[in-house]
């Protein structure tokens, strides 16, 4: 196998967690199956789902869950093939699956744990068409700038850790 040729990366900066900006807790949005993938886990085999966000101020965002195939996730799994109407399937062509059309409700949370890095996460999957969803059109959404902690140095994602009140910006 030969080498990968990389593009010129010397005007790039790196990548860091928290660049997005978060997006309202409970917020629905346009979305496609970007891809599924079959992985194996200490609970068995289970569905990797990675979804891309379609709309004002969400485009190129991508949310990801997992469906196990443990007994106790059965009805999980199978809610979540009933958003695509292959809740009766008996096999999976997963690279069909891509581009399939749906709404994504994401959350909010700290990640990793004690971090105080917050992050969306994807809370439900629905059915494409199936009710409205967030317009973010006239919402500012910001990455706020984390305080600097005792020692000078700010959180890696420079966002913190939601208010003793659970809000996550001062207003």
């Amino acid at each position: 196998m030969s080498p990968v040729i990389l593009p010129d990366l010397s005007g790039v900066s790196e990548a860091t967690v928290g660049q997005f900006p978060i997006l309202p807790a409970g917020s629905k949005h346009n979305a496609t199956v970007f891809e599924v993938t079959q992985e194996s886990g200490p609970a068995g085999p289970y569905l990797k789902w990675q979804f891309q966000a379609h709309g004002p101020k969400v485009e190129n965002r991508r949310f990801f869950d997992n469906t196990s195939f443990s007994d106790k996730s059965l009805p999980w799994l199978k809610a979540r093939l009933a958003v695509f109407g292959l809740q009766n399937a008996k096999e999976l062509d997963l690279p069909s699956l891509a581009g399939q059309p749906c709404i994504i409700m994401v959350g909010v949370e700290e990640y990793p744990a004690g971090s105080g890095q917050m992050q969306n996460n994807l809370t439900g999957v629905f059915k494409a068409g199936s009710g409205p969803v967030t317009d973010l059109t006239n919402v500012e959404l910001v990455v706020p700038e984390a305080p600097t902690p005792q020692g000078g140095q700010a959180p890696a994602g420079g966002i913190p850790a939601p208010t003793p009140d659970g809000k996550l910006f001062d207003t």
